[in-house]
Formats: C-alpha cells, structure tokens, sequence
C-alpha cells in the first residue's frame, strides 16, 4: 500500500499539500477573527482591570504548560509516519506520558500560586484555568491526522469547538456573568476539543479504547523529547512572564492593556506553523526514502 504522506514534486503532490495548508490556514484566520472580535466585546463587558486579572490567570496557568505538551507535537507526528502499524502504541504511550505531564503542571501551578502569595479569588481562577490541560492530552488525536495529511478533519474540529466557545462566552456576556465563568470557559474549550477529536476519531472506524501504553515506545519518545520540554518551558516563561510581572508590579489594569496588544501582536504565528505542520509528514518520509 502506497504511503499517503510519500512526496514527490507532481501536481497532484502540490495539490494535496496546498490543499492541507489551506485547511490549516482557515481555521487559525477563523481563530484569530473570533478571538479578535470575542476579545472587543469582553474588554468592552470586563473593562481593564477585570481583564487584567483573567489574563493573568491564564498566562500563570500557562506558565507550565509546554511541560504538559511533552515536546511531542512534532516527534509524534514522526513515529506516526515511520511506523504507521503501531499507531495505537504511539498514541497510546503519548497520551499517557501527556496525562502525566499534565498531573505535574497541576502540581507545579499550586506550589508557584502559594509561593507568589496570590489572592483567593485570582487563584482560584487560575486553578480553574490549569485543569483544562489534562483534557489536551487527547490532542494526540491532531498529529495522527496531520501524519495522513488530514488536517480537514483536525480544523473541524477546532473551529467548530472555538465557533462553540466563542458563542457561549457571548452568551456569558449577556447574561452578565461574573469573571470565574469566563476562567471556566478557558477550561472548558479543551474539554470540547477533546469531545471533537474522540468523535472525529470514531468516525474514522478508530477507537481510543485500542491505545496501549507501551514502556518501551514511551521512553523513546520521552528520550527525544526531553531538549523540546526545556526549550519550550523556556520560551513559554519568557513570553508569559511579562504579564506577571505587569500584573505584579504595576497594576491588573495595565495588565489588561498589554494582553490586548500581545493578542494582536500573537495573532499572526500561525502563517509559518501552518506551513510547516502540513509539510512536516512529507519531510519526514523524504528523508526517511533517501
């Protein structure tokens, strides 16, 4: 049976591989438009400070949280090119080492709130934040599709689930619904992206019940991924970092300002990670032909 990800440098190749980044494509812009127009209206409803205070919650709560990732994204999408016939063990193993990666953020959250002596009510949103990210261990789900060069079925699955989570934080807004709803929210859209993948996954006469956790497979991923954890433990501190010391050493309302011109600034990331993820399966058979 042919490889689907095989590259050679025909029309129907170039097809296919615009064809993926373009699915790719669509759903960051439809992200990035919502998360714009979601993000007016809630500065518009919170006002500054309020704002402030939720995104400094989430930018605490993500502090950590590339631990949680396992520095997997792309090393799974590897394995699951090269040994396509124990995808069930890869995911398996992944999943299991993301779960325990993300207990370990959980854990790391709490001992940094009670180091930094947060407030009740700030803490309590950013606990609240934290406990989405054991739901992202099903995004294993992604990489198996982005290896079959499916990134159709994965950008479903995230613009319906952020279409969804933009449609009740409006809902929230109407209602006049107080800041730890908008926390729950942010935990929340991984739950939905986790209930979109598992269906997706079903539906392509899969099951997430067949994943077996394989010691073997998980310290080969674990030995190539550990350089990724550090690195991305270093970048997420660096670019959370800067509304944690705002929040602390100026005020939550300045805060609010400065997350509302990251987002804008961050907004625009997605144009070569979109590249690169469609391409990256195609690489990887390359290299591994040559």
């Amino acid at each position: 049976m042919q490889n689907s990800t095989k590259i050679n440098f025909g029309s129907e190749s170039f097809r296919k591989y615009f064809k993926n980044t373009s699915w790719m494509f669509a759903e960051r812009v439809i992200k990035l438009l919502l998360s714009f127009l979601i993000g007016i209206f809630l500065v518009r409803y919170l006002g500054p400070e309020e704002f402030g205070v939720l995104s400094y919650a989430v930018s605490f709560a993500l502090l950590f949280a590339s631990i949680a990732n396992f520095g997997l994204e792309n090393i799974l999408v590897r394995e699951l090119v090269k040994y396509p016939e124990e995808k069930d063990t890869i995911l398996g193993s992944s999943f299991f080492l993301r779960i325990a990666g993300s207990i370990a953020v959980i854990a790391m959250t709490w001992v940094a709130v009670q180091i930094n002596n947060e407030e009740s009510s700030t803490a309590i949103l950013i606990y609240i934040i934290t406990i989405g990210t054991i739901f992202q261990s099903f995004h294993v789900i992604d990489f198996w599709f982005q290896a079959r060069v499916q990134a159709k079925y994965s950008a479903s699955v995230q613009s319906s689930s952020t279409i969804i989570a933009s449609l009740l934080r409006l809902l929230l807004i109407v209602l006049s619904a107080g800041l730890g709803w908008f926390a729950f929210m942010q935990a929340l859209e991984p739950v939905l992206i986790a209930a979109g993948f598992i269906i997706v996954f079903t539906l392509q006469k899969e099951s997430v019940m067949k994943w077996r956790f394989n010691r073997e497979v998980a310290l080969r991923l674990f030995r190539d991924s550990w350089p990724l954890i550090l690195a991305g433990l270093a970048v997420s501190i660096y670019i959370r970092v800067g509304q944690i010391f705002i929040k602390n050493m100026l005020s939550a309302e300045q805060n609010g300002y400065f997350a509302a011109a990251v987002r804008l600034c961050e907004a625009w990331y997605f144009i070569p990670m979109a590249i690169s993820s469609s391409l990256f399966p195609a690489i990887v058979n390359a290299k591994s032909v040559s």
